[in-house]
């Protein structure tokens, strides 16, 4: 049997392993290291598990394009829920990259665009130049990807209409996503 001093150092011991261990982490966004796609609308979280990623060039431009695409599906079947982020630039990608939403196609920046779940009845959002979002990529490597964002979406209707005012239809927040690099 333990002395009494000995076990009270023992227990002591546990007990300080156990708030250590349950201490919280310091503020920020843990992005796990599996392919997906996470951001709130609507007072919800939309996960979307199924994503790829790629390089391309832009035809008639310098600038290239790296395309972060997630949506869902079940059981095989497309549920129609998608996202796409298309980075524009000029310089090959690094950790710490923030890109303006809203691009032009000639510009350095990012274009969003959301489709939303089928039958939903809600319009195809996208990014209008010089609105709010962002995206900041927290990790770059050859073989994945890894970033935060937020975006203010307008019916793609209104873009193509050239709608003086537009009013925004979606405002996604705390997004983040991982996704492997294809070739």
């Amino acid at each position: 049997m333990l002395k009494p001093s000995l076990r009270t150092i023992v227990l002591l011991t546990a007990v300080i392993t156990v708030f250590f261990s349950c201490k919280k982490s310091t503020p920020g966004i843990n992005i796990p290291d599996t392919d997906h796609m996470q951001f709130s609308l609507g007072g919800s979280t939309h996960y979307l598990s199924n994503m790829r990623a790629f390089t391309d060039t832009v035809r008639n431009t310098p600038l290239k394009l790296t395309v972060i695409e997630a949506f869902n599906m079940a059981d095989g079947v497309d549920e129609s829920e998608m996202m796409t982020i298309n980075i524009y630039r000029g310089q090959p990608l690094h950790t710490g990259d923030t890109f303006m939403a809203g691009t032009q196609y000639t510009n350095t920046g990012a274009q969003f665009n959301y489709i939303p779940v089928t039958g939903s009845g809600g319009p195809t959002g996208i990014s209008f130049q010089g609105q709010p979002g962002s995206i900041t990529l927290t990790d770059v490597t050859p073989t994945y990807i890894k970033g935060t964002f937020s975006v203010q979406l307008f019916n793609i209707s209104d873009y193509y209409s050239n709608t003086a005012f537009p009013q925004p239809v979606y405002s996604i927040t705390n997004g983040s996503f991982y996704a492997t690099m294809q070739n």
